[in-house]
């Protein structure tokens, strides 16, 4: 792998020590083979573990929904959950 696929040791040792700390890929990656397949894969999901993915900007979170729904709330006195506005 450090020849062919141009990969530095210390690489391939987080890789591997990414994988056998993963639930799923402890039981998926059980051979020389197999990490050679996936490295890409595991390499991107131990750089992105930990971080949170950002909702996109084309939805609110679950947080600014519900304070659109008390403030409606608040200013209504109820809400009519039927409304065109409220459907998802």
């Amino acid at each position: 792998m450090i020849e062919r696929d141009e990969r530095t040791p210390e690489e391939i040792r987080q890789v591997i020590e990414f994988a056998q700390s993963d639930p799923f890929w402890c039981s998926n990656i059980l051979s020389t083979q197999k990490l050679r397949k996936q490295f890409d894969t595991l390499y991107l999901q131990m750089k992105n573990r930990g971080k949170k993915q950002k909702p996109s900007k084309d939805f609110i979170t679950i947080d600014e929904l519900i304070q659109e729904i008390r403030e409606a709330e608040d200013k209504e006195g109820q809400v009519d959950y039927t409304q065109e506005e409220w459907l998802i």
